[in-house]
């Protein structure tokens, strides 16, 4: 089963994508994607010298990634929700490296402007990838002429949709190219420009694409043509030719996002879609690996 799935994931750029199917609710695929990733702020274990905003961002991040995840291990053929679950744990770690740094009372404006782009990008595509599964090209035409999302993004739906390699590349570049523009560069970026000049050279971004080592290289992180560069030719390109070993490493990330929210909820989701819906394996790993499993136990459970 674990070899299928590893197959499943490598082929996913050739694999056709969902037909058109009944029309979607927008608004309850909305307050479903909002729902899923809230935060019980009663519940934060709040480390020494932190505050339950701050720890806020971290566990609401590990639930994008998470969100993410789950969407792309069930429709591999979806390649950017793959990529983007990378990024936002990238996004993740940043934010925990700067708040052991002090960042959040030193440059508070800059370090909420982070946890809000993390934020806004899942506002803005989980819910289109949902709408996707369930309604298929025909639900973002719908969306497109009711005007929730812009012309550029039903084109990267378009593309998607062809389900050829070629196809899933353009529409996730055109993805990539929406997100950086319209969605981080004005809440991260725009009004922080001199920031990020002084400061880029001194932070370690590196490609979240596993066994890739291509830092950015830019003077600027919030020059846009040079985020986009590095973004589409540098992680883009690299994430559409993984090797098999690449693919079976994203697997294992993946399903470490997942379990790492110890949310049960994100977890059944999960095993169901690692056993293809099979009961056997699905008691199996309910049997096996608990809430508190690691990785190990999920994929030797899958090999048996």
């Amino acid at each position: 089963m674990y070899r299928l799935l590893i197959v499943i994931i490598i082929l996913g750029t050739l694999v056709s994508a969902t037909a058109a199917q009944s029309p979607v609710d927008f608004d309850q695929i909305k307050a479903d994607a909002e729902a899923q990733i809230v935060v019980d702020m009663e519940a934060l274990d709040v480390p020494e010298g932190s505050t339950p905003e701050l720890q806020m961002h971290l566990v609401r991040n590990k639930r994008i990634s998470a969100a993410y995840s789950i969407i792309y291990l069930q429709n591999p053929d979806l390649n950017w929700m793959g990529l983007a679950a990378l990024a936002s744990d990238l996004v993740g770690q940043q934010l925990t490296s700067l708040q052991e740094q002090g960042a959040p009372s030193l440059f508070p404006e800059q370090y909420q402007a982070i946890a809000d782009g993390n934020k806004g990008v899942y506002d803005d595509i989980y819910w289109q990838h949902v709408a996707y599964v369930e309604g298929g090209i025909e639900a973002m035409e719908a969306a497109g002429e009711e005007g929730l999302i812009t012309e550029m993004v039903v084109e990267s739906w378009r593309e998607i949709d062809k389900g050829t390699e070629e196809g899933l590349y353009q529409g996730a570049y055109l993805m990539v190219a929406y997100e950086q523009e319209f969605v981080l560069q004005p809440i991260v970026y725009a009004d922080h420009v001199e920031f990020y000049a002084a400061s880029t050279a001194l932070v370690d971004l590196n490609s979240p694409v596993p066994n890739h080592d291509v830092p950015f290289t830019g003077a600027n992180i919030a020059e846009l043509d040079l985020r986009m560069d590095w973004m589409v030719n540098d992680i883009t390109a690299e994430w559409f030719m993984m090797t098999d070993e690449q693919v079976q490493l994203v697997l294992e990330t993946h399903i470490e996002f997942i379990i790492r929210t110890k949310d049960e909820t994100f977890r059944a989701q999960m095993v169901d879609t690692l056993c293809d819906g099979d009961a056997d394996c699905i008691s199996n790993l309910d049997a096996t690996c608990d809430i508190d499993a690691d990785v190990a136990c999920y994929i030797d459970a899958l090999g048996e």
